[in-house]
């Protein structure tokens, strides 16, 4: 089953606000950071004025051809490779690397 799309800002938030340690200096700082953050990832220039269509974070996933049809069908929904585990394959399934699993968990 796919997780459900994590809280960027409120993961920022929580953060920002372990890192403050109730210093006033340190919390300006820590948000000036994170607001400059939240507008790149945004597409918003990070000194100010409105957001840039096309612009900000985006991700690239890799994803072998022989899937392709699969996940062109009416309704088909991308399965990463804990998904696949449960459908037949030939062979053994190979574990996921540690960073693998790391990407997979932050999508």
């Amino acid at each position: 089953m796919t997780k459900p799309f994590p809280d960027w800002s409120a993961r920022l938030a929580a953060s920002l606000a372990a890192l403050e340690r109730g210093d006033a200096a340190n919390k300006a700082f820590l948000a000036a950071n994170g607001d400059a953050v939240a507008r790149a990832m945004t597409g918003a220039p990070v000194d100010g004025g409105p957001r840039r269509p096309g612009t900000g974070g985006c991700v690239v996933v890799n994803i072998s051809s022989a899937h392709i049809p699969a996940l062109t069908r009416p309704g088909a929904t991308y399965k990463n490779c804990y998904d696949l585990d449960a459908e037949a394959r030939v062979g053994h399934s190979p574990p996921p690397s540690p960073k693998r699993q790391m990407v997979d968990s932050a999508l």
